[in-house]
């Protein structure tokens, strides 16, 4: 566990050897999954089935939308309707596969057929029956969503100076010494690391660390915290207050 860098698996500007970007994740990500469904009561049970606190589920009504957050939002699974009024998934999937790896599934209506073939043909990674049945979603976060769970905690762990974090065991050291951390003091620094030198706003906290959890916290509460964390990594890393924003962490630069 030594060095001055930040060794965090993998980065949000690298790219894949075929000029695809890549992704890498924080413990505290949530996942986000991108559905195309022009039916907003179709679209509200596929949220209903995924939405919780590990996954956030961005409905768009038209095709047009959906490309446009695809490339904005890079969600780590994309499940889209066969037919758009304003355009085809070909067209659809050709755009996303472009820039991005995604699995994308297409969800395919009993007289949409003849549109499973162009979708494959695009790039689509497999198909699914439209309207949406409750097993098959479960079968499909299952096989896509917890491959994504495994890597955001296998980048879990991180080593910035002489500070050392294992998210999976919910751990931290400095210089090999175990910190003394609750659950929610060990979230909030893991936040601040993976966010080091840069500030992480009391939003941010609130809602990554507590309201992921149905949880609510004051200021107060969180400066508290912020106290403790303080106390005991003093020796590699300082914690600042950014004044109305937030906080931000510095490792401390030794010779």
């Amino acid at each position: 566990m030594q060095g001055n860098d930040s060794n965090l698996i993998g980065s949000r500007d690298a790219s894949e050897p075929d000029g695809k970007r890549s992704r890498s994740y924080l413990p505290t990500d949530q996942v986000t999954v991108l559905l195309g469904e022009p039916d907003p009561t179709l679209a509200a049970h596929v949220a209903a089935a995924w939405g919780d606190g590990f996954v956030r589920v961005q409905s768009c009504a038209t095709a047009g939308e959906l490309m446009f957050l695809a490339g904005r939002l890079r969600p780590e699974l994309v499940v889209t309707r066969a037919s758009f009024p304003d355009s085809s998934v070909p067209d659809v999937v050709t755009t996303v596969r472009a820039h991005d790896t995604v699995p994308i599934v297409v969800s395919v209506a009993a007289g949409e057929t003849e549109l499973a073939g162009p979708a494959l043909s695009a790039g689509a990674t497999e198909l699914t029956d439209h309207p949406y049945r409750d097993d098959a979603l479960r079968e499909l976060a299952q096989r896509h969503l917890r491959v994504v769970k495994a890597r955001m905690l296998q980048a879990a762990r991180v080593e910035i100076g002489a500070l050392f974090l294992d998210g999976p065991a919910y751990t931290a050291w400095v210089n090999g010494r175990r910190l003394t951390l609750t659950t929610r003091e060990f979230e909030v620094l893991q936040l601040l690391v993976n966010h080091a030198e840069r500030v992480v706003t009391f939003e941010d906290l609130r809602g990554l660390v507590w309201r992921t959890r149905g949880e609510d916290v004051t200021r107060q509460t969180v400066n508290v915290h912020m106290y403790r964390i303080r106390g005991q990594i003093a020796d590699a890393a300082e914690v600042t207050t950014v004044r109305g924003v937030g906080y931000r962490l510095t490792p401390t630069v030794t010779d």
